[in-house]
C-alpha cells in the first residue's frame, strides 16, 4: 500500500474501486480501535463499493496498521485524527467526499463534521455519539485495559477480547490484533474525545448513525445526538451488538450504499 507523508508521520492509505469517479461517488473509511484499513476487506466491506461504482479511500490512522506508532499521547488529539484525513484528501486532490466510519472511526467523523463540514457530503457514523468521552457507554479501554496492553503478550490480550466479547475475532481482524504495538495503543487510546453536540444543528448534509440494538448504553446517545441534525437517519440492527455490527460488513455496506445513493 502507499505511504503518504501527512502532517510530519508516514501514513498508510490505498484507493480501490472506481479511480475515475467523481466526488459525490468518492468514500473515505475510519476505522475502529485495534483494527487497519486491510480489516474492511476482510469484513465484507469494500467488495460492495467496489461494485457499486465508488472510488473508496482507505486509511491506517497513525498508531495502527502500517501507519508510523508514535508513543506520545499528545499526537493522538482527535483534532490530529481529524486533521490526518483531510490532509489525504489534500494529497489525493478530492476536494469532497463522503466519510464512513465506525466504532472510534464513527467517534472522528464528528470530530469531521464539526471542524470541516465543507468538505464532505455525507457522514455515515456507527456506534458512536457526539457527546465525546464525557458520555462513554462502557469503560472497555480504560485503565485495566491498558495495564493489560502494558503487561500482556499479544495472544493473551487477544484472548483477552475474545472472553470480553465472548466469541473469537474474525480472522483478519485477529491477525490484525496480533500485530498491534501495545504501547502505540495506550498512547492513542488515552485520547479524550470532545463533545461536539453543539455544532451538530448547522450541518447542512445528510447524516447516517447507525448502531446494534443490543449496545443498550449507547443507542440512547446516538438517539439524542441523532435528534440534534436537520438532516438525519438512525438505523438501529435489530439483535446486534458493537462488535456483530462492525465486523457485520454484509450487512452494514448495503445499509450505507444505499443511504448515500439517496442523499446525491
Amino acid at each position: 500500500m502507499p505511504i503518504a507523508k501527512l502532517n510530519g508521520f508516514n501514513i498508510n492509505y490505498d484507493v480501490f474501486g472506481n479511480l475515475d469517479a467523481s466526488n459525490d461517488r468518492t468514500i473515505i473509511f475510519a476505522h475502529g480501535n485495534g483494527n487497519c484499513s486491510k480489516n474492511w476487506r476482510d469484513l465484507g466491506y469494500l467488495e460492495q463499493f467496489e461494485a457499486e461504482g465508488f472510488r473508496v479511500v482507505v486509511m491506517d490512522a497513525l498508531g495502527y496498521g502500517a501507519s508510523d506508532k508514535p508513543l506520545t499521547p499528545t499526537e493522538y488529539t482527535a483534532e490530529r485524527r481529524a486533521a490526518d484525513v483531510v490532509a489525504l484528501m489534500d494529497f489525493l486532490g478530492i476536494d469532497q467526499c463522503h466519510f464512513f466510519g465506525s466504532s472510534v472511526g464513527g467517534s472522528l467523523g464528528y470530530v469531521l463534521a464539526a471542524l470541516y463540514p465543507e468538505r464532505f457530503l455525507s457522514f455515515s457514523i456507527g456506534m458512536a455519539h457526539a457527546y465525546g468521552s464525557k458520555q462513554e457507554p462502557s469503560n472497555v479501554h480504560g485503565d485495566e485495559t491498558k495495564k493489560l496492553l502494558a503487561e500482556l503478550p499479544a495472544e493473551e490480550f487477544v484472548q483477552y477480547y475474545e472472553k470480553l466479547l465472548q466469541r473469537r475475532f474474525p480472522e483478519g481482524v485477529r491477525q490484525t490484533f496480533l500485530s498491534n504495538n501495545p504501547q502505540a495503543l495506550i498512547a492513542a487510546n488515552t485520547i479524550t474525545w470532545p463533545d461536539n453536540s453543539s455544532s451538530l444543528s448547522k450541518l447542512n448534509v445528510p447524516v447516517l448513525i447507525f448502531a446494534g440494538e443490543r449496545e443498550e448504553q449507547l443507542v440512547p446517545h446516538i438517539k439524542t445526538t441523532a435528534a440534534l441534525i436537520p438532516n438525519c437517519t438512525v438505523k438501529i440492527l435489530q439483535n446486534r451488538d458493537h462488535a456483530e455490527v462492525y465486523w457485520g460488513g454484509k450487512e452494514v455496506a448495503p445499509i450505507v450504499i444505499e443511504f448515500i445513493n439517496n442523499a446525491i
